[in-house]
């Protein structure tokens, strides 16, 4: 990969946007959305231990390169020396390579120092041993509106983020890329396949375990019931790890997915206004959540709920019209 010439494109998700922009940059005309509908990265989760809900988001990027066709290794190694050695002689070549940093130590962009430290993917595309530098491109800086970053930085820093998870990386190999792009067609036709089955299982309404219907319904039934169980310093640090959750864990990640599905694919684009102000009103749900936590009332939770199924019934709405064409 020549840096001059790699372009980075803003994603939603650290990998996914990591293995997209390789992708984008050997001229492959795929997608985002492909990547994760095609991983079947859309199936949730929830637990009532500890409260979580999650979604297969990270595990949809392997499933994908499974899927497609495209080689690719996890690598671990044991010490600082070895990884920058890998890094030093396999950067310029057929390689790609996406590493596993803690966000707790990346000084690249202010934006790190405001979210709560977790894994985090970025690509390198050079090292300039001289002078300790790194070029690294990251398609998914939590700001306020997720932007981008390319360019050099201290290859020490990144080296301390990264021994957090082993010095742990994705090696791509770009042979099987150029590949790849010979089939790209039967690609993009099973993504399609894959998104119309993710909508049609989605709309259904159901209270079965791990359903989208389950998982939300039960979250905030959780809530109802810690509302009063709860004091206000522990109703604050469940709301706030709600919302976390909510933004980081796929739930609002999946429906920037299917947006931006909506967008690109000519039969579907008609209902892209309607659910692009749909996903806004789930994007603004935070500031409800955190109400409820802050003033522990339950008139600010009957209006949440209340806003929950009004922004779920509209979805569903625009999902059944657009599974109607």
């Amino acid at each position: 990969m020549i840096c001059d010439e790699f372009i980075t494109a803003i994603g939603y998700e650290c990998l996914n946007s990591c293995i997209y922009n390789y992708l984008y940059n050997c001229s492959c005309n795929l997608d985002k959305s492909d990547i994760f509908f095609i991983g079947r990265g859309g199936k949730v989760y929830y637990e009532s231990i500890g409260y979580q809900i999650y979604t297969n988001i990270y595990e949809s990027n392997f499933n994908f390169l499974k899927k497609a066709g495209i080689h690719f290794t996890y690598k671990k190694f044991t010490d600082k020396n070895e990884a920058e050695h890998f890094l030093l002689n396999n950067i310029d070549t057929n390689l790609l390579i996406s590493i596993r940093v803690n966000t707790r130590y990346l000084t690249y962009h202010t934006a790190f120092q405001n979210v709560i430290p977790s894994p985090h993917f970025i690509n390198s595309l050079a090292v300039d041993i001289t002078s300790r530098k790194i070029y690294i491109s990251d398609g998914c800086v939590p700001t306020l509106e997720t932007s981008i970053y390319q360019g050099w930085t201290d290859l020490d820093d990144i080296l301390n983020a990264w021994s957090v998870y082993n010095y742990s990386c994705i090696v791509l190999n770009l042979d099987s890329i150029v590949t790849f792009r010979k089939g790209e067609s039967a690609i993009k036709f099973l993504a399609k396949e894959e998104f119309t089955r993710f909508i049609k299982k989605y709309l259904k309404y159901n209270l079965e375990v791990n359903s989208w219907s389950y998982a939300i319904y039960r979250l905030f039934d959780d809530l109802k019931f810690c509302l009063d169980k709860f004091n206000k310093n522990e109703l604050y640090e469940f709301t706030t790890n709600i919302v976390y959750q909510l933004k980081f864990c796929g739930f609002l990640t999946t429906k920037k997915y299917i947006l931006e599905f909506i967008k690109n694919n000519e039969f579907y684009n008609l209902f892209y206004n309607e659910y692009d102000n749909n996903v806004a009103k789930w994007s603004h749900i935070d500031k409800h959540i955190l109400k409820v936590g802050i003033t522990g009332e339950h008139e600010y939770l009957d209006a949440l709920l209340e806003k929950i199924s009004s922004i779920c019934n509209e979805e569903s709405n625009i999902l059944s019209k657009l599974m109607a064409l």
